[in-house]
């Protein structure tokens, strides 16, 4: 075992130490502060409170995690949320705002009832109402170190500041998955980060977080090359010979790419243990059974991770080999997918940690709460979905004879489910795509048709979906309808696509860095239909921009 800071027993002593009732000897009081004592050292901002951090046994959360009552450990959450609301409703200058706007007296807020009664904010309703300073603890940003950018759809950048709370509360997650899925203490290991570095938010996170590790004197190296495929292959020829396991974090779309790249130039992927950790967006499990056929991988549950994240808040959650089973069974089983998700369709489902983030399921969408450089109460960033408590979903999968235990035992992760509520995700609600990581908002596309150059050739109306080719390629498919005295030509077609990319490129800085980064397949796909086709344009319909799901 790697030689860290942690002292506490390994998990598996642990479970050695259980008595015949299945009771631990440790105190449950005692691993419980362990909560308490997290949030101490990753929100206090003093010297103090980062040494409790870097002392933290991770071997008693790990242990609570997964020996602990859901039930209290979902309290918790419910605690953090309400004491959230309290400190901001004093703390934050821009706070007032919402409060008098909606008549709230801070004081009326004594449960979670009453909690779940207060507005949603959001970055229209909210965040943009005020100067960055007025969002921030104190109405102070000398404590906040490091500044992400994210472009809305209206393709302005917002700046999320961040302290070292911020910090060690990712770091923290990091660890837990790298340790708990990847065993990052015990194996030498080449991380390899294919985010974009720089000023968005992934890269650099993942970075920090690593290098907290570091000092904690895990066997690990990092490299960090951003999304560029041809450098990634070189560094695992290069160097992956050298590590235990190699693990590759990427956007999914450029993980396949790597991967058939490499396929093409003859490598050999089973010579390295390698693992993958993505973001940005979901994938299927066609995709992952794709990827693990192309290296060689053994076990299902323990080689790859999905989070879900944004700038406005880091890692609100992600998969464990608890949720990638169940959702290949969700996949093979239709009664428990209408059971879960309401939904005939499979969503990305994940597990989060309620001692950092407070999930609600609000008329299909989901809302959080969080601390923060930026502290959100009750904020949406426009995800649908929903929130499924952990005894819920164990109950569920027992209604329909599902022994999820056994099923785990055949990948040897039976002792490895965690206690987490889980949330899942279908996408957003705003009608945005995801297209390699980068959000495709309706208002650019709309933008792009309304230009000098064609808006008297289409009526502006438009069909939206990202398709996959039969090697899972992604492309950006776009049905256009013309105005009605046009046919469709070759002419139009390549005015249209050149107009809609060069113009993403001026308005999307996230599609001008993908164009950057990823060759050929960025330009979209555009296909014509006559005025009033009724594929997707038949007349008195309303326009339907993108595909649901």
């Amino acid at each position: 075992m790697a030689n860290n800071l942690f002292t506490g027993p390994s998990i598996q002593t642990e479970y050695r130490r259980l008595d015949n009732n299945g009771r631990s000897k440790r105190s449950s009081r005692k691993v419980l502060n362990v909560f308490e004592t997290l949030r101490s050292a990753v929100y206090r901002n003093s010297p103090k409170d980062f040494i409790k951090f870097y002392d933290l046994n991770l071997d008693d959360l790990l242990y609570t995690l997964i020996n602990g009552d859901p039930v209290a450990i979902e309290e918790d959450g419910r605690k953090m949320a309400l004491t959230l609301f309290r400190k901001a409703s004093v703390e934050l200058p821009g706070s007032p705002f919402i409060l008098k706007k909606n008549d709230i007296n801070p004081k009326a807020i004594k449960n979670v009832e009453d909690f779940s009664l207060l507005p949603i904010t959001s970055k229209e309703n909210y965040l943009k109402k005020h100067p960055l300073d007025q969002l921030t603890w104190g109405g102070n940003m000398e404590n906040l170190h490091l500044i992400s950018v994210s472009s809305g759809s209206t393709g302005e950048p917002f700046y999320w500041p961040r302290g070292l709370g911020l910090e060690f509360e990712t770091s923290l997650e990091y660890e837990l998955v790298l340790r708990y899925f990847f065993e990052a203490d015990k194996k030498t290991t080449l991380f390899v980060i294919g985010y974009a570095m720089g000023m968005y938010v992934a890269g650099v996170f993942t970075l920090n977080s690593l290098m907290s590790m570091v000092k904690k004197h895990y066997p690990l190296t990092i490299v960090s090359p951003g999304a560029d495929k041809e450098a990634i292959l070189k560094i695992i020829k290069s160097l992956g010979p050298n590590y235990d396991q190699v693990i590759v974090a990427a956007y999914s779309p450029v993980l396949k790419d790597l991967i058939d790249k490499g396929v093409e130039e003859k490598v050999n992927w089973k010579n390295f243990n390698l693992k993958f950790i993505s973001g940005g967006e979901g994938f299927s499990e066609e995709f992952r059974n794709y990827i693990y056929r192309k290296v060689g991988t053994k076990n299902y549950l323990k080689s790859s991770m999905n989070t879900y994240g944004s700038a406005d808040a880091a890692i609100l959650g992600h998969e464990t080999p608890l949720t990638i089973l169940i959702r290949k069974i969700a996949g093979e089983n239709r009664a428990l997918r209408k059971a879960l998700f309401k939904d005939d369709r499979i969503p990305s489902l994940h597990q989060y940690y309620p001692f950092f983030k407070y999930f609600e399921e609000i008329n299909g969408g989901i809302v959080f709460s969080t601390y923060g450089g930026i502290p959100l109460v009750r904020y949406s960033i426009g995800d649908a979905g929903g929130v499924i408590p952990f005894q819920k979903m164990m109950l569920s999968l027992k209604d329909l004879k599902i022994d999820i235990k056994k099923e785990m035992s055949q990948y040897k992760c039976e002792n490895l489910i965690m206690k987490l509520p889980f949330v899942y995700l279908f996408g957003r609600t705003d009608n945005t795509k995801i297209f390699y990581g980068a959000n495709i908002y309706p208002e650019h596309i709309k933008n792009c048709l309304e230009q000098d150059e064609v808006i008297n050739l289409v009526t502006g109306k438009y069909f939206m979906d990202i398709l996959s080719d039969k090697n899972l390629n992604q492309s950006l498919y776009l049905a256009v309808e013309l105005v009605s005295k046009l046919k469709p030509n070759s002419q139009i077609k390549r005015r249209v696509s050149s107009l809609i990319h060069n113009n993403l490129l001026k308005i999307n800085e996230e599609y001008k860095y993908l164009s950057q980064t990823i060759e050929g397949r960025i330009h979209p796909t555009v296909e014509l239909f006559n005025y009033g086709d009724s594929k997707y344009f038949s007349p008195g319909i309303k326009p339907r921009y993108v595909k649901k799901g």
